[in-house]
């Protein structure tokens, strides 16, 4: 009977051995997602009477999600309100 083996995609990346890890110490993540930004900018556009993608360049959410968890406050945190702080920075041309 032949073994199973494991083949390149079932190996962890280093990120993802540290999330295993800091997971079985007891720490629980937050997560924040580009579906967020969707979100928020589907509120923001509908109140101005528009549509989300009129509105937003989607191709820059995924950079102003990252930017958002890497430069957020640790006393204040990430809130609805800092989405959508970031999410201005993702306005199309002539909007805003």
């Amino acid at each position: 009977m032949r073994r199973w083996k494991p083949d390149e995609r079932w190996k962890l990346t280093k990120e993802e051995k540290r999330l295993v890890e800091n997971w079985r110490s007891g720490m629980r993540p937050i997560w924040w997602s580009v579906g967020d930004f969707h979100s928020i900018g589907e509120l923001s556009a509908s109140a101005e009477g528009k549509k989300a993608d009129e509105m937003y360049d989607e191709s820059k959410f995924m950079d102003a999600l990252e930017r958002m968890v890497m430069q957020h406050d640790c006393a204040n945190g990430i809130t609805w309100e800092t989405v959508s702080s970031y999410l201005g920075d993702c306005l199309k041309e002539g909007e805003g």
